[in-house]
């Protein structure tokens, strides 16, 4: 049966309002319970209908406690209305609870279900219908003073609240509704009315930390996001990077007073063999010389692998660990950059020669020749005398990115190196927020914290910081190559090159800055604007990244790194012994524990002897003014001619013991200055290619003819202007003038010269020895060990004739070999590139048994020194001609590549090398 219709006057009470309304009563799960429980006896019903359930219980205010209570079985639903509120209603009150389960309308319940929730929520709960009948009609319950509590769920979800059906506004509400506190952990409704309940959760709304949006625009407006634990660490890196940048501001202009080298240092006379081109020329050259060397790649990758199954890979580490600790250890002392010592003292390829710096600071050309004598003993520290700590602290000092910065380089100032590492610890910084914000890593600071992912491991963070810093890395070490000052020959781009180098080096400066500073604000800005949009759950992934990208570049990577080379260098000193007591020729330079300090007093005497680049042009102006030789000819005389009419008169002289010495003895007035350079010749040869030879040697240049047309010419002012004022006073070890002649073969010269003309006997008294203690013919190679040892650098310079006759030269060919055997630097120079391939023949059908001597003891006392002439033709052979490594191929290589041929890998490998924080040393 349906019950009717009633109208009821609407009653108020201090709890609230209970008023009966007019209401149609529809056919519905609760009016059928009802029917039920007026057939009852029992005071109760309960019904169950297409997955609803319902309950109805009467209740008698007189006959309950502190509330009345209806539950359904099988469901979570229930309500418990408060004995005062019961107490203010009249007649028979029964109490209506239903589960509907159906979220859309039904059969059942056509009109009384709502909707769907909006976009973005979703109900998780049976809808839960409370009503309260008065005398067998609906009332209308609202604002009571105590609440009604309705269960709907036995557990409480996360982010559930509690709605109610709003069939004024059609839409789910919480008006007078809170989520009841239960101890039994169920979400439970308190209500000040009735009507239809259910539980809501919205949606996560998570979105991801962004930079680049208008959320994180709006969030860097308000400052407070500087307070956060991320803001705080960002504002700690910027403040450090400024006080960097101040501290290397002042150390540039401390040494700039200090060393005094200004740009204008950098375009000086440069050696050919130096010059490297210019702007965009460079980086064509650079691209060419790349593609040359890069050339057939199957065939070099094969070469390659041939040569690394020939390489003992020990001694290459010994090698490699040796420079990196003499660098070190030298850049404590010295507090020059590991990588000016590697340009301008000494690297894998040995002493450094012809370097501008020399002529261009008289300052740092001191310091230079003062390190050169700390080299070995600086090899002898880090070897013997410290122990792993010491080699660690010396090797952290010298390659940690921030006391690295702070050692002077002429190339690239303290305060563009400091800029770059600032520029790879923003760079990281932005590259680790790219990360996180293209990952979905992070949330925003708007998405709930349930949006967090908290299983992510510490670990991945920390891999991003390290990532990203290595990724920033490349192109900041191409930046620092890009920007780094070079030396710039007073002439290559004309006249004005002084003026046009100084205005490109401002532009440059200009453009490093500006952009350096755009680029370090966009780092900042970026990661600002991500910081300040990243959700505080998620504060700790930026600050482990960050702290990651800080301990890689400051602590982690050094560190480690110098713990390497540490730990190398005391592999070296367990399994090398030899190598630590004895050095290795590849070293270029003698321990002190090996120096032969003992030796005769002639072999001394020979190696304090030496004559200037300057010496030699004023000879030369001599001879050009026709005394004492008036016969000379620039084209024609050779240096046997010289020797003979002009050496040996021009060292003849009563107030020498003897009435004669040696020309460089006689020019130096009684002092004793050892030589940079011995010169290898041929006394066949024009003396005006030997004295070419050896200005062009000065200069860098690899041939000498045009050298030796500015000498026939007179033009020694230009030449003089050209090789500079420092070089101008290196010092050359030559025969025939540091070679006492009047004590060998002064008094027995051949009829004539040459030029057909007579030549004159000395008539000194100096004693002539042929062989013995006295014999200053016979001691080259003593000489040779001994000063490859008291000089640091000590060279050999070939001066080639256009016929080749050197090669076939007794004497030569042993100096050549002696001073391959002591590993001196050797440079072969010639008349010119064109009759370069001629004397590859000659080479080839070498045999020591067919050279020539001036002198037949001379042939027999070479040749009696070598035990196999097979195995020595084969050497001398592989000397010249070896492919990677041969004098003549070296050259040709130079000549028809130009002097850019090697730079192309060279950058390339240096790059690489910064990129990785190594060393900078390419063996």
């Amino acid at each position: 049966a349906t019950a009717t219709a009633t109208t009821a006057t609407a009653t108020s009470t201090v709890a609230g309002k209970v008023a009966i309304t007019e209401a149609t009563q529809r056919d519905s799960i609760e009016s059928r319970v009802l029917e039920m429980l007026e057939a009852s006896d029992s005071g109760t019903a309960t019904l169950e209908l297409a997955g609803s359930k319902a309950a109805a219980k009467k209740l008698a205010a007189s006959l309950i406690g502190d509330s009345a209570t209806v539950a359904l079985a099988g469901s979570a639903a229930a309500a418990t209305v408060p004995r005062s509120v019961l107490q203010k209603m009249g007649g028979q009150v029964t109490l209506v609870v239903a589960a509907i389960s159906a979220t859309g309308p039904s059969a059942d319940r056509p009109a009384a279900t709502p909707p769907p929730v909006s976009s973005g929520e979703e109900l998780v709960a049976p809808l839960v219908s409370v009503q309260i009948w008065i005398d067998g009609s609906p009332a209308r319950v609202e604002g009571l003073a105590e609440p009604v509590l309705v269960k709907v769920l036995d557990h409480r979800p996360p982010r559930a609240k509690c709605v109610f059906w709003n069939e004024t506004e059609e839409q789910w509400s919480t008006t007078g509704l809170s989520t009841w506190d239960a101890k039994d952990g169920s979400l439970t409704c308190a209500t000040t009315h009735l009507t239809l309940f259910s539980a809501l959760v919205e949606q996560l709304q998570c979105l991801n930390a962004q930079a680049l949006s208008q959320e994180a625009l709006a969030g860097f407006g308000v400052l407070s996001w500087l307070g956060r634990a991320p803001g705080i660490m960002l504002s700690l890196i910027v403040t450090c990077t400024c006080v960097l940048l101040l501290c290397a501001l002042h150390f540039d202009h401390h040494h700039h007073q200090l060393v005094q080298w200004e740009d204008q240092n950098f375009v000086t006379v440069v050696p050919a063999s130096k010059q490297v081109p210019l702007r965009l020329d460079y980086c064509h050259a650079l691209l060419a010389s790349c593609r040359r060397s890069c050339w057939n790649p199957l065939q070099r990758g094969a070469e390659a692998l041939q040569r690394a199954k020939k390489t003992d890979w020990g001694e290459e580490l010994a090698l490699y660990i040796a420079r990196v600790g003499v660098h070190s250890v030298l850049a404590a002392r010295s507090g020059l950059a590991v990588e000016t010592l590697r340009r301008h003292l000494w690297d894998q390829r040995g002493w450094i020669q012809d370097d501008p710096v020399t002529s261009s600071s008289t300052l740092l050309q001191q310091k230079m020749q003062s390190l050169r004598k700390e080299v070995a003993k600086a090899f002898v520290t880090f070897f013997s005398s410290m122990g792993f700590a010491s080699r660690l602290w010396v090797l952290l000092r010298a390659l940690h990115p921030l006391s690295s910065s702070f050692l002077y380089s002429i190339e690239l100032s303290t305060a563009k190196r400091a800029k770059l590492k600032v520029d790879v610890v923003l760079g990281a910084l932005a590259v680790s927020a790219l990360f996180f914000s293209a990952s979905g890593s992070t949330i925003s600071v708007k998405s709930p914290e349930e949006c967090a992912d908290s299983r992510t491991s510490p670990l991945r963070f920390l891999l991003i910081g390290f990532v990203s810093a290595s990724f920033v890395n490349t192109p900041v070490a191409l930046v620092g190559h890009l920007f780094r000052r070079s030396f710039v020959h007073s002439s290559q781009l004309g006249p004005d090159t002084l003026q046009l180098q100084l205005r490109w080096w401002r532009g440059q400066d200009f453009v490093f800055w500006m952009s350096g500073f755009l680029y370090s604000f966009f780092c900042f800005w970026y990661v600002a604007m991500f910081v300040a949009n990243l959700g505080p759950v998620d504060h700790w992934k930026w600050t482990v990244a960050c702290v990651a990208v800080l301990l890689r570049l400051l602590l982690l990577q050094p560190l480690a790194l110098a713990a390497l080379l540490a730990t190398a260098a005391a592999w070296v000193v367990r399994q090398r012994p030899e190598f630590v007591s004895e050095g290795h020729p590849r070293l270029h330079f003698s321990l002190p524990s090996t120096c032969q300090t003992v030796v005769s007093e002639k072999v001394s005497d020979l190696a304090n002897r030496s004559i200037s680049v300057e010496e030699l042009l004023q000879f030369w102006e001599k001879l050009q003014m026709k005394a004492p030789m008036g016969h000379f000819d620039p084209t024609l005389s050779t240096t046997h001619d010289v020797v003979r009419q002009a050496v040996i008169p021009l060292s003849r002289s009563e107030s020498l013991p003897g009435g004669g010495a040696a020309y460089a003895t006689a020019l130096a007035g009684g002092r004793q200055v050892m030589p940079d350079v011995m010169v290898t010749h041929n006394w066949g040869n024009v003396f005006s290619h030997l004295l070419a030879a050896i200005v062009s040697e000065s200069l860098g240049q690899r041939t000498y003819d045009a050298t030796a047309r500015q000498l026939a010419a007179g033009h020694l002012s230009v030449l003089r202007e050209e090789v500079g004022h420092g070089r101008l006073h290196r010092r050359y070890w030559v025969c025939c003038f540091c070679v006492n002649q009047h004590a060998s073969i002064c008094d027995t010269p051949p009829p004539t010269d040459s030029h057909g003309v007579r030549i004159e006997q000395c008539d000194c008294h100096v004693q002539k020895h042929w062989s013995g203690e006295d014999c200053e013919m016979d001691k080259f190679d003593s000489m040779m060990s001994y000063l490859s040892v008291r000089v640091p650098a000590f060279s050999q310079l070939v001066a080639v004739d256009i016929g080749f006759v050197a090669f076939s030269r007794i004497w030569c060919i042993a100096e050549l070999v002696e001073a391959k055997k002591k590993d001196l630097p050797q440079v072969l120079i010639v008349h010119s590139d064109s009759n370069l391939k001629e004397s590859v023949k000659k080479i080839e059908d070498f045999d020591v048994r067919e050279a020539q001597a001036s002198v037949a003891q001379d042939k027999e006392r070479v040749l009696s020194k070598i035990d196999d002439y097979d195995d020595f033709n084969a050497f001398v052979r592989q000397l010249l001609l070896e492919k990677e490594s041969g004098l003549l191929s070296a050259l040709a290589t130079d000549l028809l590549a130009g002097p850019f041929a090697r730079e192309g890998l060279d950058v390339a490998a240096h790059l690489a090398l910064d990129v990785c924080d190594l060393p900078g040393i390419v063996t």
